[in-house]
């Protein structure tokens, strides 16, 4: 199987209804990329949706050193916002450093730093619809218009 849908981990949701504010300078949110090869699973337990387990185990993953480091980049800009019936986490869009070199960047996992209740706990998984990369530039991971999370209320 491969990777064809982006989600948001259930466990993810109700434990940030629960105990997280994932806007707050405690949480570091980091984005990793990762090949086709994975099988993600919206359903996983928060244990099996973190970075360097279940799926998103190293050895799936897309880095540079120097560039776009192995276990991701962090993402900046975190908004919170609202609208007619959702409620969105929006952050700017993580970059390579300027003379990255990545191919096969089939997705992005979105994951929670903060040890509680999992180390590295999976938010988010991005798919970006095709294999990507750069040669020699800068990368960029476009968040998409709905953010990194994105609820209907």
């Amino acid at each position: 199987m491969s990777v064809t849908q982006s989600f948001m981990h259930r466990a993810a949701a109700l434990d940030m209804l629960g105990t997280r504010g994932l806007t707050t300078t405690t949480h570091v949110l980091k984005l990793a990329l990762f090949t086709n090869a994975i099988t993600p699973d919206p359903d996983a337990s928060a244990a099996n949706s973190a970075y360097n387990a279940g799926q998103y185990l190293t050895a799936n993953e897309v880095y540079q050193a120097g560039q776009w480091a192995q276990g991701g980049v962090a993402i900046s800009g975190l908004a919170l916002s609202t609208g007619t019936r959702y409620v969105m986490l929006d952050a700017t869009d993580p970059v390579s450093g300027t003379n990255a070199t990545l191919s096969g960047a089939r997705c992005g996992l979105v994951y929670d730093t903060q040890a509680s209740p999992v180390t590295n706990q999976g938010l988010s998984l991005h798919n970006f619809g095709a294999d990507t990369g750069i040669t020699n530039g800068t990368y960029t991971a476009a968040i998409s218009a709905n953010g990194i999370l994105r609820a209907t209320v």
